[in-house]
């Protein structure tokens, strides 16, 4: 009992008791922005890696469909568009997904591709939402 204060110096001042509601309702968001940016750049590096991912196992299976069948070119690169596009799943359903793939002349198999994801805070940041470009280069070991 002797370790409690006394009970008048409980009593704050009452020009000071809402200071501390008042400096955490304007903290509140700011720290709120930061969290939402902080999950935006957290997903966007996700679904870039995603991308990065479908485009590279897209051109390794037309770089090997080149060698195993000798596909012609405008069979290999659909096929290889609709396999990026497979590998790339619900993320297609969120954002605007489009792989272009390429044969060259020497050999190699070119998949590019391009997503356009809208942005948490509604295309504001940043301007018409988020673009993602991968590209992946294979080369046919004939």
């Amino acid at each position: 009992m002797l370790l409690l204060p006394p009970l008048r110096q409980l009593k704050k001042d009452p020009l000071q008791s809402g200071n501390m509601a008042l400096t955490a309702a304007l903290l509140f968001v700011p720290l709120a922005m930061i969290v939402a940016m902080t999950s935006e750049f957290v997903a966007l590096s996700s679904e870039k890696a995603l991308m990065q991912s479908a485009a590279d196992a897209a051109a390794l299976s037309g770089a090997q469909n080149l060698i195993l069948v000798g596909a012609s070119a405008r069979q290999s690169t659909s096929d290889v568009e609709r396999f990026a596009m497979a590998q790339v799943g619900e993320f297609a359903n969120r954002a605007t997904v489009s792989f272009k793939a390429s044969q060259g002349r020497d050999g190699t198999f070119t998949v590019e591709g391009l997503a356009l994801r809208p942005s948490f805070f509604g295309d504001l940041v940043p301007p018409g939402g988020f673009r993602i470009e991968v590209k992946s280069i294979a080369e046919s070991m004939q």
